[in-house]
């Protein structure tokens, strides 16, 4: 009770005090734990693995442009040629992907070879990153431990990838490669242009088409 005979009100303080201060954790982190994620850390010294990951980024980003161009291709060819235009791919089929890169498919399937095939290069080239970084634990037991070892290894690789197509590590990279203007720097923009083009481009042929088709 206060002294002018008023209950106080157990919330009045923190209604008074700041939402940062409310809302912060009760617990601190680990002293001298690091919190954040030096992109530096996710490049190997030099400037060969900065080069190698922005070629792999320049082929990943492509996959759209070719997808959907090769779409609107495939589209105009059976068009003209008055044909079935619906075409099956199956990867694990050697077969199939013959005929559809002797087809007019052909781009299309060449951006599924690179989509599949471009993930295990840039897995390829984030292992040993990974493995630079290993860090200081207890040996594993068991009769799979040589399994399990390498089993962590591989999903550490695969976190280091992810973290290698950021934004923020190919900026690191392309520091590297290229410090002042070139292509290097105008070719990820120019990219993004083209995919945006592909993706219209195939929906207005596919359009155009169906018109033509049904008048």
């Amino acid at each position: 009770m206060t002294g002018n005979g008023r209950h106080r009100n157990p919330m009045s303080d923190s209604d008074n005090r700041p939402d940062a201060e409310i809302l912060a954790p009760a617990e601190q982190p680990v002293p001298g734990a690091s919190l954040r994620i030096d992109p530096v850390a996710c490049l190997a010294p030099g400037r060969n693995d900065a080069r190698r990951l922005l070629v792999a980024w320049f082929v990943k980003k492509s996959f759209w442009w070719m997808f959907f161009g090769g779409s609107a291709l495939a589209a105009i060819v059976h068009a003209i040629e008055r044909t079935d235009n619906r075409f099956q791919v199956r990867l694990s089929s050697p077969d199939t992907v013959l005929s559809g890169l002797l087809s007019g498919f052909a781009l299309v399937v060449l951006a599924l070879l690179v989509r599949l095939l471009i993930g295990w290069v840039a897995l390829s080239l984030a292992y040993p990153l990974a493995r630079s970084h290993d860090a200081v634990l207890e040996p594993r037991t068991g009769r799979n431990r040589r399994w399990g070892t390498f089993s962590d290894r591989y999903k550490v690789a695969k976190a280091y990838r992810l973290l290698r197509w950021t934004h923020h590590v190919r900026q690191v990279a392309l520091d590297r490669v290229a410090p002042g203007p070139s292509w290097w720097r105008r070719l990820d923009p120019i990219l993004d242009v083209v995919n945006v083009l592909a993706v219209i481009g195939f929906f207005v042929t596919t359009m155009v088409i169906a018109i033509i088709q049904t008048s």
